[in-house]
């Protein structure tokens, strides 16, 4: 099995001999490029088949220690039976191949799975981590909106759409398939954006109650950019730590909008 690997690589070492002799005589631009890339092709052709050849041999442990060596004089054997035409395609095939074997034998064989088991590791926490994050970053509306913990939670809520649509860089709920995939655990629920809407409606609201407040106004469905701020604003002291709370807890909405910048 493992003089079949070696005689495929040089065969395909053969074909890289070709195309690189060629690619330096053509003159048509698109020929030269087509020549390139199958060169650049079978250069990854052969990378593959031998990194499965060494696989191959190292998997054996009892030949591990010599795997080089006899890989080295199996190919000085070729050599000497060959044409000379081939030796360049033998050579390209002992230069790439013996170091690479020798570098490989040299690792423990609980290092060599490791690595080759790294991205697949990788891969699986990095897809942990994308729905931990989807869970962790949830925001529930489960009070009401009478209540301190209800509108903290709104307020909550309205900050994440807010930064979900900024990040999005768009006013709805709409993007780029590929932002769209990976801003999906911080998404905003159903029950967020709802939850966000009451907060929006209760500050707009709440505008016609507070001292100075009433500048930042809107003609058209959508929020202005102001309005948006003034939000956040109201958010931001609802979510303090020293706020002060009115009674009924609604009334401090205004008193966030009388201390916002936008307002």
């Amino acid at each position: 099995m493992s003089q079949g690997y070696l005689w495929e690589l040089v065969q395909i070492a053969v074909r890289i001999m070709e195309l690189d002799q060629l690619e330096s005589q053509l003159t048509d631009k698109r020929d030269w490029k087509a020549a390139k890339e199958e060169y650049e092709a079978q250069q990854s052709h052969f990378n593959k088949v031998r990194d499965e050849y060494v696989d191959a041999l190292l998997d054996q442990e009892e030949s591990r220690d010599s795997a080089a060596d006899n890989v080295g004089a199996q190919l000085a054997g070729l050599r000497n039976q060959a044409d000379p035409s081939w030796y360049p395609a033998i050579d390209y095939t002992s230069d790439s191949l013996l170091p690479y074997l020798a570098k490989e034998a040299a690792k423990s064989p609980r290092m060599r799975k490791a690595i080759k088991l790294a991205p697949l590791v990788a891969g699986a926490l990095a897809v942990i981590a994308y729905f931990t994050v989807r869970l962790v970053s949830g925001t529930p509306v489960t009070e009401s909106i009478e209540t301190r913990a209800g509108l903290q939670q709104r307020a909550a809520a309205v900050e994440k759409v807010i930064r979900y649509d900024n990040w999005m860089s768009t006013r709805v709920r709409r993007g780029g398939w590929l932002k769209g995939v990976l801003l999906w655990p911080i998404e905003p629920t159903d029950a967020e954006i709802n939850g966000a809407a009451d907060f929006v409606g209760l500050v707009l609201e709440g505008q016609q109650y507070a001292e100075g407040c009433g500048s930042v106004v809107s003609y058209g469905d959508n929020l202005t950019d102001d309005q948006i701020d003034m939000v956040g604003e109201v958010a931001d002291y609802i979510q303090r730590d020293d706020v002060q709370w009115e009674e009924p807890a609604v009334m401090t909405v205004v008193v966030g909008l009388q201390q916002a910048d936008k307002c």
